[in-house]
């Protein structure tokens, strides 16, 4: 359910010195943006005093075959030195790693190869329950600043290949042979949505385990002139709930800090070839719409490119995609909103998700935002191409475009989709061009365009500039300016924001300042709220106990969000006192905080139908708990409950999820979201349940299910796909697609089966 953002409609009197600060925002904010820059240029010689680590080994030159098998038996690795002497980040930062790990590198004219040694005083206790690509069927996120096979022991490879301390390749196994692969963007980002094409196999061993890592240089983008590689190797082991690295990482940090890598010498003669790379595609499917009686099955038969990939050079890539389909991608969750903005939802596709840091503007995706709610408003948000009021828009071809060169990194992206007669949709062309320019060694500014244009009297225009100034591994300021424009529509809108994050190993702090006009619209992006100034901050205490209790650190934490109107008075407001929260070593966590909310209701607020708040000022406060479990268990439980006021009644909000990981093949998860909410114009109970199943016969062949139920809306849902890895970047996907409507009874509503084939050429 979606809600319109509700319009002041009744003038009061302002707060003079609120209101003259709002006023004042553009200016402030642009002062800022200069400060910003300055610091920028200033900084980026402090920046680039920051000394790489001292950790350093070498790669052999070989000229053998290598085979695949998990085991490090060919001649050649025994004549590389291997990485060790691994510090632990957890438990006990700096500590030596309790388990010992070699970690070798070799290359020949076409391949690089990672050979891996990861010794166990107790090899049956080694935890392995993981065999999709990516890490899908543990449900938890795709990736991220753990890894995407977290849950389970695994070895993390990361390859800054440019040496420039902001960006890289990262390549995950773990015993079972899953591969998982991701792009760290400027430190900030592992994309996992990112599907390089390379090889892995490992097996266990009576010392512990062992893997050999394949990776075609056409994968990765270096720059042959330099001998020098970035690199760093993380390893989890999970039972101890241990994570340790090659070149050492603090707490204040984490696996995305390629900064912190040691180097890997001795790459000499390398050639990337023609890194060409064709992706064609061919579909069959059946659809029928079942709440028609008139409806007849559609049966098509489509083709065409997903990608084709030249890299240009060894820095420049260029992408093209024609008559694009996503029918293998999964279907949305469905969500309750209890709020009157819209929601958030992310993208999903291919296409979009691959080198997406590449456009990612500012730190506005965090601003204002939160974990449950999504951003405040993102610049760009690439769902809006080929998405129109919940229905899927043909893409008929689009192109994307990124390289750096000489400190300036750049993306651009254009694609044009079809027209929509009956739903008065017009073919569209969407274009983005984003650049950044490197100061330093981690600071960056940078700027955004973007374009809808619907033939020639229909148009939107954003513009945008950003900076990102780290003066130390610790400290970090952002801040942007941004201006959209409508056809037919006189004068602009605004929005900018200004932030200061610290982030210690102990202590973290974070404040930040928002303000947004109200004719600001960028289309190509997302905006929950308009007309407003919005404060935030946030300050995050986690002392680590020396004691033998089982406890690896506590937790306190507090945070605020504050949004004033145009006149500066309060709109709303959240400020969260978590008072008290650890985390065990063994993994099991739990957190206690109270929430004190404002919302001001200017107009009827109608939450569920028939069921309406009152305009007024309403304030309430609630109480909850975190708990989760440790995930690498064979059974594991997350629970979110909240309990207390809402608006001018109550509510009982919570969630569960339970996981099952049986063994490599099978794993299962329940989510269940409840709301019970009692308000003097109704009572109403909101229930949201999501079923997965993840079967993997082997790191090439699974198939995942997504059962969906939500009975504010009378709807469930069924998404199957079967995945096939034929080879590596080529695929068979079988996907059936359901959905029934519930209110009276339960009935068939839309039903399609899709097959869908892909085949890759390399050259």
């Amino acid at each position: 359910m979606l809600m319109p953002v509700v319009r002041t409609s009744a003038r009061r009197a302002p707060n003079t010195r609120l209101a003259r600060l709002c006023r004042a925002c553009p200016r402030l904010l642009g002062a800022t943006c200069a400060l910003l820059l300055t610091l920028a240029i200033m900084g980026g010689s402090a920046d680039a005093q920051q000394a790489r680590a001292t950790a350093a080994t070498g790669a052999v030159v070989i000229d053998e075959p290598v085979r695949m098998d998990g085991h490090l038996d060919e001649p050649f690795w025994a004549l590389a030195e291997p990485a060790t002497g691994f510090t632990q980040r957890q438990p006990n930062p700096g500590d030596a790693a309790t388990e010992r790990t070699e970690v070798r590198f070799a290359y020949d004219e076409k391949n690089f190869y990672v050979g891996i040694l990861a010794f166990d005083d107790e090899p049956n206790a080694i935890v392995a329950k993981e065999m999709q690509r990516d890490g899908e069927g543990s449900f938890g996120g795709f990736g991220g600043s753990s890894g995407a096979f977290r849950d389970d022991d695994s070895i993390g490879i990361i390859l800054d290949t440019f040496l420039d301390g902001r960006n890289g390749f990262y390549f995950e196994t773990n015993p079972n042979g899953a591969r998982a692969d991701a792009l760290i963007e400027n430190e900030s980002n592992a994309n996992f949505e990112w599907d390089g094409v390379w090889n892995a196999a490992a097996r266990r061993t009576p010392e512990g385990w062992s893997a050999e890592l394949v990776i075609p240089f056409s994968t990765l983008r270096f720059d042959p002139a330099t001998d020098t590689w970035g690199v760093n190797v993380r390893r989890l082991i999970r039972r101890k709930n241990e994570e340790v690295h090659w070149a050492p990482i603090d707490l204040d940090a984490d696996l995305l800090r390629v900064s912190l890598a040691g180097d890997l010498i001795g790459m000499q003669g390398l050639e990337p070839g023609i890194n060409l790379r064709i992706k064609p595609f061919a579909t069959a499917s059946t659809s029928r719409d079942y709440s028609d009686p008139m409806s007849e099955a559609e049966n098509e038969l489509a083709a065409g490119v997903d990608l084709l990939r030249w890299g240009i050079s060894n820095s420049m890539t260029l992408d093209l995609t024609a008559n694009t389909d996503f029918a293998q991608v999964e279907v949305d969750d469905q969500q309750v909103n209890l709020t009157r903005f819209s929601l958030f939802f992310p993208e999903k596709r291919e296409f979009f998700l691959e080198n997406a840091g590449i456009f990612d503007f500012a730190n506005t995706a965090a601003a204002g935002g939160s974990a449950r709610g999504g951003p405040l408003w993102k610049t760009f948000h690439s769902r809006n191409v080929g998405i129109a009021e919940g229905e899927i828009v043909p893409i008929l071809a689009g192109a994307r475009f990124t390289g750096r060169s000489g400190g300036w990194n750049w993306g651009l992206l254009d694609v044009q989709t079809d027209s929509i007669d009956e739903l008065g949709i017009r073919s569209t062309n969407w274009g983005v061009a984003r650049v950044k320019r490197n100061m330093g060694a981690r600071s960056v500014v940078g700027g955004i365009f973007t374009n809808r244009q619907a033939g020639g009297n229909n148009w939107n225009r954003v513009f945008g500039i950003d900076a990102d100034i780290n003066p130390s591994q610790k400290i970090n300021f952002n801040g942007s300016l941004s201006t959209s424009r409508n056809s037919g529509v006189d004068g602009a809108g605004w929005a900018g924001n200004a932030a200061f994050n610290y982030r210690g190993s102990i202590l973290q702090a974070s404040a930040g300042f928002t303000r947004i006009s109200d004719d600001f619209n960028p289309e190509m992006g997302f905006l929950r709220r308009s007309g407003i100034s919005q404060y935030t901050y946030n300050v995050n205490f986690e002392p680590r106990p020396s004691n033998n209790l089982g406890v690896r650190n506590l937790s306190f934490a507090h945070r605020g969000t504050f949004t004033l109107d145009n006149d500066g008075e309060l709109e709303s407001s959240t400020a969260t006192l978590r008072f008290f929260g650890f985390d065990l070593l063994s993994g099991d966590r739990a957190t206690f905080f109270g929430d004190h909310n404002f919302d001001r209701l200017d107009e009827p607020f109608e939450i569920q139908p028939g069921v309406i708040i009152q305009p007024g000022r309403h304030s309430w406060t609630t109480v909850g708990i975190f708990v989760r479990t440790d995930s690498s268990r064979p059974i594991s439980y997350f629970g979110f409950w909240t309990t207390g006021g809402f608006y001018n009644g109550h509510r009982l909000q919570g969630t569960n999820g339970l996981t099952l990981r049986v063994n490599k093949h099978l794993s299962m998860e329940t989510n269940w979201t409840y709301n019970n909410v009692d308000l003097p114009a109704g009572e109403f109970t909101v229930n949201t349940l999501r079923q997965r199943f993840n079967v993997a016969l082997s790191p090439d062949l699974f198939w995942n299910t997504f059962v969906q139920y939500n009975d504010s809306q009378d709807l469930m849902s069924l998404n199957s796909r079967f995945n096939w890895i034929y080879k590596p970047g080529a695929d068979l996907f079988l996907v059936y697609n359901q959905e029934w409507e519930t209110g009276n009874g339960t009935l068939p509503a839309d039903r399609a089966i899709i097959l869908k084939f892909t085949y890759l050429f390399v050259l």
